[in-house]
Parts: C-alpha cells; sequence; structure tokens
C-alpha cells in the first residue's frame, strides 16, 4: 500500500467523524429548542391589570385565571369553555359582571384566538394576559399574537403529567405550532 492511499483513508475517517459531531451538534440543537419551546416555555408575567383570558382544558387553567383576576367583577375575565366540561366547571361563573363565556366552535386554540381578539377590539382592551398550560404556550402565543392587536402576555400554568404524557404532548404541540404557522394567518 503506497502512502497516498494511505493519506487518502485518514481523510475519510476524519470527513466521516465531522459528520457524526455535526450531525450530533444538529441534533442537541434541534432537542434542545424543542424543549425549549414545548417542555419548559419562556413565559409572560401577568399584566398587573386589564383583562385576563382563560383557555379551555386543564382544570389549573380556570384557578390560575380566577386567582389572577382577583375579587369578582374587578378585571375583566375571559372563559373559554371548549367542551361541555369545561362549561359545567365554569357553572355560574359566566352569569357574573365583566365575565365573558366563549364557546369555540370548533373546538380549537385558533378559534378562541378569534374569540378573545374579537372581545378585545369590542371592548377596547390595549394589553390581555393569556392563560393556558405549559406545553401549550408556544402555539397560543402565535396565534393570538396574529390575532390581537394588543399588548398580549401568555402565562404557563404548570399541568401535572407523567414524563412520557409530557413528550407526547410536546410532539403533538411542535406539529401543531407548524400547522397553525403555515395555515393560520388571519383572524
Amino acid at each position: 500500500m503506497n502512502d497516498a492511499a494511505v493519506g487518502r483513508g485518514r481523510g475519510r475517517g476524519i470527513a466521516r467523524r465531522r459528520g457524526w459531531v455535526a450531525g450530533a451538534v444538529a441534533a442537541t440543537c434541534f432537542v434542545g429548542a424543542w424543549a425549549w419551546l414545548y417542555l419548559w416555555p419562556p413565559t409572560g408575567v401577568p399584566f398587573e391589570d386589564g383583562p385576563v383570558a382563560v383557555l379551555g382544558g386543564d382544570p389549573e387553567r380556570l384557578a390560575a385565571g380566577l386567582a389572577l383576576s382577583g375579587v369578582p367583577g374587578e378585571r375583566d375575565l375571559v372563559l373559554s369553555a371548549g367542551s361541555e366540561y369545561d362549561y359545567g366547571r365554569l357553572g355560574g361563573d359566566c352569569d357574573e359582571p365583566r365575565v365573558w363565556c366563549l364557546r369555540p366552535v370548533p373546538e380549537s386554540t385558533w378559534d378562541e384566538a378569534r374569540g378573545v381578539a374579537a372581545l378585545a377590539r369590542d371592548r377596547g382592551w390595549s394589553q390581555i394576559t393569556v392563560v393556558t398550560s405549559d406545553f401549550h404556550v408556544t402555539r397560543t402565543r402565535l396565534l393570538m399574537h396574529r390575532c390581537i392587536d394588543a399588548d398580549v402576555r401568555v402565562v404557563a400554568v404548570a399541568t401535572p403529567r407523567s414524563i412520557t404524557s409530557r413528550l407526547r404532548i410536546a410532539a403533538f404541540e411542535a406539529a401543531a405550532t407548524i400547522v397553525s404557522a403555515a395555515v393560520y394567518h388571519d383572524c
């Protein structure tokens, strides 16, 4: 074997190693970004005043939204009921002053964003705090900012789940965010 053949073999080995390292770095960056967006997303600090909108879904959202809104009637409160179960949980809250209940049809974050946007426009709100689950923050933020012509802060509520459940939900949310970004441009 001559020296030239040996040199070419080493060159391919180095190139192969560089390819593996580049692939590992890219995969690490992808997983890190995915985890940051869907497992531990950045969350906003609620406005001290102004309306609070609670998206339908996990019961922790409703509890956090009611706590943020303070004394009934003190702040505007938007409650979204995505199902009969949600409506049952809200009970008499929808009859309170300064409380609006949405019933999005179909049940989707997009339709919730459109409903909150219509209320914000009609009521002249300049800022709004939106309460949702931690895994749902990224898509909620995208859709709310597209629909609402006001300052929006999305506040995450921790939802207790197993790690496998969190990973499954995060994978769904990533796909749903991509679809939302591609399809839902105008309210």
